[in-house]
């Protein structure tokens, strides 16, 4: 009876260590499949020196690998302003006005007499100017203005003038488009005053100054706005002292044409 038990146990026991047997080596095989099967560590990227250790966005999930911050290109440094453009050797300019002469005691009497005038007049200059320096141009202008009197039974009366004025201009450029400054004109003028067939001359002394602004166009070509005052009067045209004004407040518009 004890050697058939013992002959039991001993199967039991050899069965039991080959059956532990086989699962150590299924274990130890499903472990190496395991191991193969993971896939390889990625590299840790240091990130460069400066570099924050935060990148943007805030911090990345745990087990995320941290990728090196890409580097930005610097923008390129702003142009600078390109520089206003030099003075032109010379300036030929056309103006067309229109001024606004004073009441005068001639007025007053052509009134008396039935004649009706309106105080406006066109006037039109034609000049030249020479930069001696960046700011300060010389030069001259010939112009032409006129009045006239109407009367219900008898021809209007006539008054024409002309004169020659050397200027002086002072000019600042802001920039490469605009310029600011004034003009100081100073000369003689002529005037003709023709009434019922007969005609009066006298010349007279010219005075003119004004405020310009002119725009550029280009390098060869400006024009702007002009408005000043003019002194043109014709005193004591006649034996009883009257007098005739063909100046005044004037607004104008000048066109250049540069070489």
């Amino acid at each position: 009876m004890i050697p058939a038990v013992n002959g039991w146990v001993a199967r039991i026991v050899g069965a039991s260590v080959g059956a532990l047997a086989l699962v150590s080596v299924a274990s130890a095989q499903e472990f190496d499949d395991v191991i193969v099967a993971q896939p390889p560590p990625r590299p840790v990227v240091t990130p460069a020196a400066g570099a924050p250790l935060v990148p943007e966005g805030g911090v990345p999930p745990v087990g995320m690998p941290i990728e090196a911050p890409v580097a930005r290109p610097e923008p390129p440094p702003p142009r600078p302003a390109p520089p206003p453009l030099p003075p032109p050797a010379y300036s030929l300019e056309l103006q067309v006005r229109v001024a606004f002469p004073e009441e005068s005691s001639f007025d007053v009497v052509m009134s008396s007499f039935g004649y009706r005038g309106v105080r406006v007049e066109p006037v039109v200059y034609v000049g030249a100017q020479f930069p001696v320096l960046e700011w300060l141009w010389l030069g001259g202008r010939v112009g032409m203005r006129g009045r006239h009197w109407t009367h219900r039974e008898r021809d209007p009366a006539v008054a024409t003038a002309g004169d020659l004025l050397l200027t002086a201009q002072v000019r600042l450029a802001l920039g490469r488009v605009v310029e600011l400054g004034a003009i100081f004109g100073g000369g003689a003028g002529v005037v003709f005053v023709e009434m019922n067939g007969v005609t009066a001359d006298q010349i007279v002394a010219r005075f003119s100054a004004e405020a310009l602004v002119a725009f550029r166009v280009g390098a060869n070509f400006a024009l702007g706005p002009r408005i000043g005052w003019d002194y043109f009067q014709w005193e004591n045209m006649n034996r009883y002292g009257h007098g005739l004004d063909l100046g005044g407040f004037f607004f104008g518009l000048a066109v250049e044409g540069r070489e």
